[in-house]
């Protein structure tokens, strides 16, 4: 319980709560869990077992925030990775494992 709570300390801005009113307050802390399950829920469907202790900083840095380019090539929009991003089969594998989940339907 201590590790998700300095995660969320010092990973995500938890302990920078924005404003004075409560409900904003709620509704901040809301948005900083969704987002902390989002990024464990992504590090168990789809990057390989040695993430499986990672921080949310960690994944953060090494796919969330990849400088890239987003390109037009026949009017399809295609991500162009750097030519040196030294995790690039591992990010195109989690792409294709995030391809294939298929939530069910109501």
């Amino acid at each position: 319980m201590e590790k998700i709570i300095r995660e969320l300390l010092y990973d995500l801005p938890l302990n920078q709560i924005p404003t004075s009113r409560w409900i904003a307050n709620v509704a901040f802390f809301h948005m900083m869990m969704l987002a902390y399950n989002l990024v464990h829920w992504f590090k168990r469907l789809c990057l390989a077992r040695s993430y499986a202790n990672a921080t949310v900083d960690t994944v953060r840095r090494d796919f969330f925030a990849v400088p890239g380019r987003l390109i037009r090539p026949s009017g399809r929009h295609v991500l162009q990775l750097p030519r040196a991003y030294p995790l690039q089969k591992e990010f195109l594998e989690a792409v294709r494992k995030l391809e294939k989940i298929r939530l069910p339907r109501s």
